[in-house]
């Protein structure tokens, strides 16, 4: 398709494991408003380079990128940033270190804290050997992927966070408790608003009411001339 750069433009960025490809059903959303789309593989994701994922530390940098890209090639004025889980973290991270370049941030089932997601998940899994697990993990992390697992708190960037952001999640999500979106729109500052999908699982509220889902979306995209 021909891109038009006075349309916005919608970074799309996947979760953890995943890759752009499985991005579609949520770029569909924006497609149907007729506005440009770039999805995008991760470090490490995909056919992107990197033997570690980032957990978004490093990715929000590689973002950041990708979107001075779009300016200089395209000329695109207005650009918003999506992000599904690991993606949606990503997003917020990006938008705290360079908000002048973006319009507005939507996240769906975005983490507020890696650490802490990981050490529910692996108590759950493993049980008390997580105690000995996760700190091994960090350190793996640390010496190899060369950040801390302690950067990767999405709660810590949002206060910094200076365009308008939509946090969509879940009530009934088992890996990122509501609790942790809770938590990331209590510490944004700048304007914001949520929408809670009752019986929805993690990433699943686009499917268990995507009515609500999308009229959302297109309400908090009209309110901010998009």
């Amino acid at each position: 398709d021909v891109c038009s750069s006075d349309l916005p433009w919608v970074i799309c960025i996947h979760g953890y494991g995943n890759r752009a490809t499985r991005m579609t059903e949520y770029a569909e959303v924006f497609k149907n408003l007729n506005f440009n789309i770039l999805c995008i593989d991760l470090r490490g994701h995909g056919k992107s380079e990197g033997k570690y994922y980032t957990l978004g530390v490093y990715d929000s940098d590689d973002v950041i990128l990708w979107t001075k890209w779009l300016k200089e090639k395209f000329d695109a004025k207005k650009i918003i940033l999506f992000g599904e889980s690991m993606g949606g973290a990503t997003a917020l991270m990006t938008a705290s270190k360079n908000s002048e370049l973006y319009s507005l941030v939507i996240t769906d089932s975005a983490p507020a804290d890696f650490y802490e997601m990981f050490r529910r998940v692996l108590k759950y899994r493993i049980g008390t050997f997580s105690k000995v697990f996760l700190p091994s993990l960090a350190l793996f992390t640390k010496l190899f992927a060369k950040y801390s697992l302690s950067d990767a708190k999405a709660k810590l960037y949002v206060p910094r966070i200076s365009v308008p952001v939509l946090y969509i999640h879940g009530d009934a999500d088992a890996l990122v408790p509501l609790r942790m979106m809770n938590e990331l729109y209590e510490n944004t500052r700048c304007e914001k608003d949520k929408l809670i999908v009752k019986g929805a699982d993690h990433t699943r509220a686009k499917n268990v009411d995507s009515v609500s889902y999308k009229n959302t979306i297109c309400s908090f995209l009209a309110k901010y001339g998009m």
